[in-house]
């Protein structure tokens, strides 16, 4: 099974999957819907998949595969659009979406990646009321990630029940540009971090977002030789920091 969201299933019955009859399901065409405990139901990619199945209902949470997205109760939000755009004038990102109505919603969460996995919380707003009708949010971020980050949005009931609602990504080149290479990025974990621009931190976390490292250059430094040979084979992020700016490599140590 495959559709406009990426991901597929194997090896399972198609009665197993969705209901193989066409049917009215809403929207302007017929669609095969999942049933109930589909293994198709969420375990589509939410950072690529549109906002909307084929009938134009809402994708929830981590969307599902193929072209109808189940729904096994109210939705607590029916998200019109989300996006993440790039302001390197002001050195922010403007994140921005639309409600079309919200059930028993209390606020919404706006975190930020920069790698999909690891997420940091940016912000809460409070939901606006009434929640029956169509609603603007917005929010600036004026510290991003230079390059290309990822922002997600969900939203927590009054029940304290939290759905993520969607993920998008944003490329963001800051006019003051900070960046780092570490030279070897795949290796035994013995490297050189270097820059254009004078850092004063170095932190080094792993794929679970575990600080390993944290060294502060008070006077700030563009060179600096890291030995992590020490440190479990696998990825690692090299973070630097200056006063104003953050910059983020990505290391192997085999």
């Amino acid at each position: 099974l495959s559709g406009v969201t990426t991901g597929n299933v194997y090896g399972a019955n198609a009665a197993s999957v969705l209901n193989t009859t066409l049917a009215n399901n809403g929207g302007v065409t017929e669609t095969l819907a999942l049933i109930a405990g589909s293994p198709a139901i969420n375990t589509a990619s939410s950072v690529i998949a549109p906002l909307l199945d084929q009938r134009n209902y809402p994708r929830i949470g981590i969307p599902d595969i193929g072209a109808y997205e189940s729904s096994f109760g109210p939705l607590p939000v029916q998200l019109v659009s989300f996006t993440a755009e790039s302001d390197s004038k002001n050195n922010s990102v403007e994140c921005k979406w639309t409600t079309a109505s919200e059930t028993n919603n209390d606020f919404f969460s706006l975190e930020k990646s920069v790698d999909a996995k690891i997420f940091k919380t940016v912000a809460h707003l409070k939901a606006i009321t009434p929640n029956a009708c169509y609603h603007n949010y917005d929010f600036v971020d004026e510290h991003p990630y230079n390059g290309i980050s990822y922002y997600r949005l969900s939203q927590t009931d009054f029940n304290g029940s939290t759905l993520i609602l969607k993920t998008v990504a944003v490329n963001f080149k800051s006019k003051n540009s900070f960046s780092i290479q570490c030279y070897p990025s795949i290796g035994n974990g013995a490297l050189t971090i270097n820059s254009s621009t004078p850092f004063t931190t170095i932190k080094v976390v792993d794929v679970d977002g575990k600080l390993l490292r944290n060294i502060f250059y008070p006077s700030g430094i563009q060179s600096v030789f890291l030995d992590l040979s020490e440190s479990q084979k696998g990825f690692y992020f090299i973070r630097a920091d200056t006063e104003s700016a953050t910059a983020f490599e990505k290391i192997v140590i085999q």
